[in-house]
């Protein structure tokens, strides 16, 4: 498993650096652990999905934590980020950004200890990912609805768009795809023929749906503030549950 620390004050970058590898041996577990002295020098040789986990203090000089972390998720919404803080001022903003937990400083190890055990167990626990089944080109193809940013109808197609901007125009109806969509609490019906996964929505105003990855979609105006208000609620709520399963 790689790891990456991405804090600008090296003692702490070392505290955390020892309780890991101290977790690693207790757990027979093989780790490899990159450590980074700010958000510049980590984005400047970043790749997606190059570290399963990432450490993230969010006071730093130069780019913060979440400055960061924004930049991470315009293209990788997959890596786990842990944010490391003296204060919970950040603690929504950190969490809009899907992050898998949010820690304060200095790092205690039984809670680094439960992050990593939360962590792989939600690497090792799959068989309740729903996926969506599709023939593209006459390929079958399979992915997992976390991955799915938006979908919308053009024509007499529909066409999948991935949260890496991979695009699949398939020929299946609306309705078919929205039966399927209909039960998760992710995906939201923005206008007529569109639905969008609000894990990547980024706003929601002037009759517009911005998505992470830079793409947007339009929006029923005369609904335009039922829409933001049950995307806000969305957020809110997951970020309630997330702390909870804490």
């Amino acid at each position: 498993m790689n790891i990456a620390i991405i804090d600008d004050l090296q003692t702490d970058s070392d505290h955390l650096k020892n309780i890991l590898l101290s977790y690693a041996y207790e757990n027979s577990l093989d780790l490899s652990i990159s450590t980074f002295s700010s958000g510049e020098e980590f984005l400047s040789e970043y790749e997606n999905y190059s570290y399963t986990l990432i450490f993230m203090d969010i006071y730093m000089n130069g780019l913060s934590g979440i400055e960061t972390a924004k930049k991470i998720r315009e293209n990788d919404m997959r890596t786990a980020i842990v944010f490391l803080t003296s204060s919970s001022e950040f603690m929504p903003e950190a969490f809009s950004l899907h992050a898998f937990d949010y820690l304060s400083k200095p790092a205690e190890k039984t809670k680094l200890y439960k992050v990593m055990d939360d962590l792989l167990n939600n690497k090792t626990s799959t068989a309740d990912v729903p996926y969506l089944f599709f023939t593209y080109e006459r390929e079958s193809i399979s992915v997992p609805y976390s991955d799915i940013a938006l979908i919308r109808s053009i024509g007499h197609y529909m066409e999948i768009v991935l949260k890496n901007q991979r695009a699949y125009k398939v020929r299946m109806t609306f309705a078919s795809i929205s039966d399927l969509l209909s039960e998760d609490a992710r995906f939201l019906s923005v206008i007529r023929g569109t639905l969008v996964n609000m894990d990547y929505i980024t706003s929601l105003k002037d009759g517009s749906c911005s998505i992470v990855g830079d793409m947007q979609t339009p929006i029923t105006l005369r609904k335009e503030k039922q829409l933001e208000q049950i995307w806000k609620n969305y957020v809110f709520n997951k970020i309630r549950n997330e702390r909870e399963a804490i």
